[in-house]
């Protein structure tokens, strides 16, 4: 089975998919969204900043980003009665985007707290072999942090969505402390720079996306290999391991994870395989066990989905700059 990615540069790639029950799956999903024309607009990734240090719209983006979470904290209190513990603030530190980012995946899991204190370490580690939800949490915490008894979940969910994109947007002008590392591994600027395409099957106008159960069992194709061209996106409630090490945070509670209980479906376009030239690195290993993660494909890795087999005849850096405009599927 095969797919051609035609690009606005007038390049067209084609991609032999790999032969398993994940790809087909994929496959079953993505080709139908694709024929009714689902597609959205193209997303180019720069995972290694092009700048040391954030530009004048940079600012005036934290300044937006800053004021929409914190209305949307107001509107938690006072429509809901639901105090989340904390506000953006100015020239606010990673460490502190890290944290509230935490309460928010949190607290629209659980329903019930911000943060889940009394978990072990291996009560952690367990639950990335299957997902957070095997973890009991009710019979380690105690008194609830936020209660959504009586209120529109549906409505709560879509607010402590747009703050986590506001979260991100405003990292999006935030200069990783990694970038000098990532040179001195080896990696160049450009290594960081590829595409994410998605299809979306909702209202062009929400945010938020729809969303396909993904069985816990597809996870043994996670895989450290740099040979595939194209990967499953990432899309898990929380953070991702090469973005929860691009943030400085730590890797071992529950909200950080490969693959989760959904996708959005969708594609990356990375033929460096960066991500996982970064994830299988011995120096990736050492902090995941300096945090008493296992350093194991199946719960770190990407799921790749195939091959481009006229790499050599196309220009990636040129690919890298357009947008995808048609998919033969």
């Amino acid at each position: 089975m095969s797919i051609k990615i035609h690009w606005s540069n007038g390049q067209v790639a084609n991609v032999e998919l790999i032969k398993n029950d994940f790809v087909e799956y994929w496959h079953s999903i993505a080709a139908p969204l694709e024929l009714a024309n689902k597609r959205i607009d193209t997303w180019h990734w720069h995972e290694i900043p092009n700048k040391d240090n954030p530009t004048k719209q940079d600012l005036e983006h934290r300044v937006k980003q800053i004021k929409l979470f914190n209305d949307n904290v107001d509107l938690l209190r006072y429509k809901y009665d639901i105090n989340f513990p904390g506000k953006m603030y100015h020239d606010q530190p990673q460490s502190f985007l890290n944290k509230i980012h935490h309460y928010i995946t949190h607290g629209s899991f659980t329903q019930k707290w911000w943060d889940l204190p009394n978990a072990s370490i291996d009560d952690m580690v367990n639950a990335k072999y299957t997902h957070w939800r095997e973890y009991n949490w009710d019979d380690a915490h105690g008194d609830w942090d936020l209660d959504y008894t009586g209120k529109n979940s549906n409505e709560l969910n879509k607010i402590f969505y747009e703050m986590n994109c506001q979260i991100h947007e405003y990292e999006e002008t935030v200069i990783t402390p990694r970038k000098q590392e990532l040179f001195e591994l080896g990696f160049q600027q450009k290594d960081g720079d590829h595409i994410i395409q998605r299809w979306r099957n909702t209202d062009e106008n929400q945010r938020m996306f729809d969303v396909y159960p993904i069985d816990n069992e597809y996870r043994k194709y996670c895989t450290f290999d740099t040979d595939p061209d194209i990967w499953l996106p990432f899309s898990v409630l929380g953070k991702e391991y090469l973005t929860c090490w691009l943030d400085m945070d730590n890797p071992l509670p529950f909200d950080i994870t490969n693959i989760d209980q959904y996708a959005h479906i969708g594609f990356e376009w990375q033929p460096n395989a960066f991500t996982n030239a970064v994830l299988g690195h011995d120096n990736f290993k050492k902090y995941l066990e300096d945090h008493k993660v296992p350093h194991d494909p199946f719960i770190i890795g990407k799921i790749p989905l195939g091959y481009c087999t006229n790499k050599s005849e196309i220009d990636l850096d040129e690919i890298n700059c357009s947008n995808v405009i048609h998919i033969e599927m």
